[in-house]
């Protein structure tokens, strides 16, 4: 059959060593496409265990990040943030904690006081003529709503 070919070609019949040599090289070839095919499967498997790791991970930081974004204040400061991000009157009355309260969320940077907590007088019909929300306060707010929508009002 080799000659036939060499014969159609115009050429000389091969060696039997080039043969021998092509046949020895389909078995190397099978076994290159299993080895390859055994290191993408494994590769697949490692991928799907990184990618559950990495679920699990985020689950982590997602419940970490909640769980500190719900701490970073307290009940009374929050309702105070909200207080002041809506537009309608909040009124104040000043007592000794709620000046603690309104220290801390200016040292948060989440308020802006004009004449500072000392001059605020004991009532306030709106608290919005002293104090305003700053853009840290609105974005913590927003923030906390989206990490948190059924706990927050």
């Amino acid at each position: 059959m080799i000659y036939i070919i060499a014969e159609a070609t115009g050429s000389a019949p091969l060696p039997w060593w080039q043969i021998v040599s092509g046949i020895l090289a389909i078995p190397t070839a099978v076994i290159g496409l299993v080895f390859a095919f055994a290191q993408i499967q494994k590769t697949r498997a490692e991928t799907a265990k990184l990618t559950r790791e990495l679920s699990g991970q985020k689950r982590d930081l997602d419940d970490l990040t909640e769980f500190l974004f719900n701490n970073f204040v307290n009940d009374a400061e929050l309702r105070h943030l909200e207080g002041l991000e809506s537009r309608k009157p909040y009124p104040f009355d000043r007592a000794s904690y709620s000046d603690a309260e309104l220290r801390r969320l200016r040292a948060l940077r989440l308020i802006f006081i004009r004449n500072g907590v000392t001059n605020l007088p004991k009532h306030i019909p709106d608290l919005h003529e002293h104090i305003d929300i700053t853009q840290r306060g609105r974005d913590y707010l927003a923030r906390r709503r989206k990490l948190a929508p059924d706990e927050v009002a």
